[in-house]
């Protein structure tokens, strides 16, 4: 599942949001137009596909808001805001797999660690994140923390791709 958008797929989110910030754009791909037809078709398909989608897992669902609550303390969900179709923003839902404030964490562990800091400056991300939660690494590797973006395609903000 991806944004309408593909900017969303991009490595590194973050770049993408600050250079729509200072005014740059990405430059277009060749994109094939959908007819209305089509457009009709692949909404009520997402639509059709999410709603089965968050009935036939919801006791998956049950199970792991009951995990994550159980295993340290905080929201269940984590929203995160990304650049949908025509660059609009969208709060992206997703559960949460680190631990609570784990972005005031992050300046804390950088001035600590020289290595970390390097390492998150080349790739945005740490490979041995600390701040993930036991259960958040079995949702990353599993991709079960993507599941509630299901709600998404529901409300039209993404869509079912691939």
């Amino acid at each position: 599942m991806i944004s309408k958008s593909s900017l969303c797929s991009q490595k590194n989110p973050k770049s993408f949001q600050s250079s729509l910030k200072i005014g740059v754009k990405p430059t277009k791909k060749s994109v094939k137009r959908l007819g209305v037809k089509e457009k009709l078709g692949k909404r009520l398909f997402d639509i059709l596909f999410s709603l089965f989608m968050l009935m036939a897992f919801s006791p998956l669902y049950v199970i792991l808001s009951l995990l994550i609550w159980i295993s340290s303390p905080g929201p269940i969900f984590y929203i995160q805001t990304r650049i949908g179709k025509n660059y609009q923003p969208f709060a992206c839902i997703k559960f949460r797999t680190m631990v609570q404030n784990a972005e005031a964490i992050l300046p804390e562990m950088m001035a600590k660690s020289p290595e970390m800091r390097e390492e998150f400056a080349q790739n945005f991300k740490l490979k041995q994140d600390p701040r993930v939660t036991c259960i958040g690494k079995f949702l990353r590797l599993t991709s079960l923390d993507e599941l509630p973006q299901f709600w998404n395609v529901l409300k039209g903000d993404m869509s079912v791709v691939g």
